[in-house]
């Protein structure tokens, strides 16, 4: 029987390639052949403990040996070996990772975060122990990583950081140098504080406003097979051909949507008036298992969606849809507002009712927009308040929807959606080709940033 061979030669470490353990890591990481475990042979090869244990401790100790300490050994086909290692916790290791993939934030926790699949939403970003709690530096420091995170987890929350100002904020939008998004007037108010930044909507901290993706309606999410004809004269971005291949069938866009909107929080309101937000690609999936008649439907015939403005009335007032057609289309004559509104806000129609409200027609639509592997559902069905009379809608070939449909659809956006409870210098990041997000009732005094992003 072949007795075990006591390994107790010390080999230095010397790193092999660049990482970014410290001299004192290496030093505490010598210790480790003190006290004995078993290894086992691997196809004719003696296992060292690079071998075992954690992930981490395996590749940190595979870094810095440059070979095996036990080629040596005086007989090759030991069954068993005896080595010495200390028992190491992993939790010093797992605070290295983090500050190594993201050195300038730490992960925090969010009461009201869930899980889509594996991916948190929203993940929370708190300043790391010892950092600059300057987000706009922050950010520089980190802008791939954030870049990358945004797209796995679609919106993030940065909380704890130092933004207690316009410039704070404007700073901190700059550092992702991502081009600004040109505001297209609309029924609602903003105030322009700065280059890029605007007050979130004037209107009414208590009043609700419903879930929506921003400026959605400044796009055309239309599947080609159904507009050729009405749109030939609206300059598209792609080329007409493209329009005439009987292959191509993904959505078209006349103008680009904005991709990011970032808020944040100048002022919570004191009682309620969250930030809701709901992730749109889950949405899809849930109308599909619940109302998979009408999603067939849908997809194949798209609908007409019709949004309604504000009227004479409420013009200048602090209601959620308090722009007349006249005042963000500039004139009173209804022929040239047609034109602009076909132009600049590629609305198909325009319809004028008495007490000067006028309701934008949109479609045929497909209001299903797909986003780096992710579905989203574009169109605000519901309106943007909780008034269903500010908004029409009905299938592509003029049928009326089920009546069933707004009362499932609004079900699931509770269902799915988390409220986001707002602290003094919160800045949220959201995807807005994925994410929608809406503004529970609140009380004043409340006072939210915004900027708009390519």
């Amino acid at each position: 029987m072949v007795t075990p061979t006591s390994v107790t030669r010390q080999r230095s470490f010397r790193p092999r390639s660049p990482t970014n353990y410290s001299p004192s890591d290496l030093h505490r990481q010598t210790t480790v052949f003190q006290t004995p475990v078993s290894c086992q042979l691997r196809s004719s090869r003696l296992l060292s403990p690079a071998d075992y244990g954690p992930p981490d401790l395996r590749r940190l100790l595979r870094s810095f040996l440059p070979t095996s300490p036990y080629n040596d050994l005086p007989d090759p086909n030991l069954l068993q070996i005896t080595v010495f290692r200390t028992p190491i916790s992993t939790s010093e290791l797992e605070k290295k990772k983090k500050r190594r993939n993201m050195g300038a934030f730490i992960e925090g926790s969010l009461a009201e975060a869930k899980f889509i699949g594996d991916d948190i939403f929203p993940k929370t970003l708190l300043p790391s122990a010892g950092s600059n709690r300057n987000l706009a530096k922050s950010v520089i420091a980190e802008r791939e990583s954030l870049i990358a995170a945004l797209r796995r987890h679609r919106a993030l929350l940065f909380r704890g950081f130092d933004v207690a100002s316009v410039d704070d904020f404007e700073r901190a939008v700059e550092a992702f140098e991502w081009e600004a998004y040109e505001i297209v007037p609309g029924s609602t108010t903003r105030v322009k504080l700065s280059e890029r930044i605007y007050t979130a909507n004037e209107a009414s901290v208590d009043l609700f406003i419903n879930f929506h993706h921003e400026m959605s309606l400044v796009i055309c999410l239309t599947n080609p097979r159904m507009l050729l004809d009405n749109f030939r004269d609206v300059g598209y971005k792609q080329d007409l051909a493209d329009y005439l291949n009987p292959n191509f069938n993904k959505n078209i866009m006349r103008k680009p949507m904005p991709s990011k909107i970032i808020f944040c929080c100048s002022e919570p309101s004191p009682e309620k008036g969250e930030t809701s937000i709901v992730a749109s690609d889950e949405i899809i999936e849930k109308m599909e298992e619940r109302m998979p008649e009408f999603m067939a439907k849908i997809a194949e015939v798209g609908l007409i969606h019709g949004s309604i403005t504000g009227s004479d009335a409420d013009a200048g007032t602090h209601t959620v849809l308090n722009q007349s057609w006249k005042s963000f289309l500039g004139t009173d004559d209804e022929v040239e507002a047609e034109k602009r509104a076909r132009k600049s806000h590629f609305s198909e129609k325009l319809n004028f009712f008495s007490n000067g409200s006028a309701e934008f027609v949109y479609g045929p639509l497909n209001p299903v927009f797909e986003h780096e592997g992710k579905r989203a559902w574009h169109i605000p069905i519901h309106g943007y308040t909780d008034n269903i009379n500010m908004a029409t809608n009905k299938f592509g070939d003029g049928c009326a929807f089920p009546s069933e449909v707004f009362g499932i659809y609004e079900q699931l956006l509770e269902e799915c959606c988390i409220d986001i409870k707002w602290q003094k210098g919160d800045v949220l990041l959201l995807d807005n080709l994925v994410v929608q997000h809406a503004r529970r009732p609140g009380k004043p005094p409340r006072r939210l940033l915004a900027s708009i992003c390519k």
